[in-house]
């Protein structure tokens, strides 16, 4: 599919492919540390109504790996 995006910011481009990636795929990991990535992640899997697994992993290690489904769930 296109993953084409005109954006700039690397968060937002994170975003626009998991958005893209969420409609084919089972299961999304995400790697990243970002707290903006976290929080975006957190927006777009609730607006978008998603029930795929997303993960989103630390590159430091000794870092927590979030569900994003489990955290939404719970808060």
């Amino acid at each position: 599919f296109d993953l084409e995006t005109q954006h700039e910011v690397a968060y937002i481009i994170i975003i626009h492919h998991v958005l893209h990636c969420a409609e084919l795929a089972h299961q999304i990991a995400v790697i990243a540390y970002d707290t903006y990535v976290f929080v975006l992640l957190l927006h777009h899997y609730q607006m978008a109504g998603m029930q795929v697994t997303m993960m989103m992993e630390s590159p430091c290690k000794e870092r927590a790996i979030l569900d994003i489904k489990a955290t939404l769930a719970k808060h």
